[in-house]
């Protein structure tokens, strides 16, 4: 896995403030590479831009339960919080977009959300 600041990368969220800036970058990206691993899926790279924005590059994870895909998505707002940064206005917002249409999704395919926390039967 690689990863890479790059300061000619123009996508991006909006000016980085400060450095702590590319710090919670960092940590969203790599909790999303930290759960797609402990998952079983190849991560490619992690690229954090100069403006703080960042991308990961990370297989497919449609043969994943719907819980697990969820989990792949979430995980860097997670690792934010966890690490005690700030998030970012807009970062994150097409991660939770696309878990909440997995949760939809799976919500009208019978499953409740006492069946996505319950613990695993031994």
């Amino acid at each position: 896995m690689l990863l890479n600041i790059d300061p000619t990368m123009e996508w991006g969220v909006s000016p980085v403030q400060t450095e702590s800036d590319l710090f919670a970058t960092a940590a969203h990206e790599a909790g999303h590479a930290i759960v797609a691993r402990m998952l079983g899926l190849r991560v490619a790279f992690l690229k954090i831009a100069a403006d703080g924005s960042g991308k990961s590059s990370i297989e497919p994870a449609h043969h994943l339960e719907i819980a697990d895909q969820i989990a792949v998505y979430t995980a860097g707002s997670q690792a934010v919080k966890l690490l005690g940064f700030e998030q970012r206005r807009q970062a994150g917002d097409d991660d939770h977009g696309t878990a909440a249409r997995l949760w939809r999704k799976w919500h009208v395919d019978g499953t409740t959300f006492e069946k996505l926390i319950a613990p695993a039967p031994p």
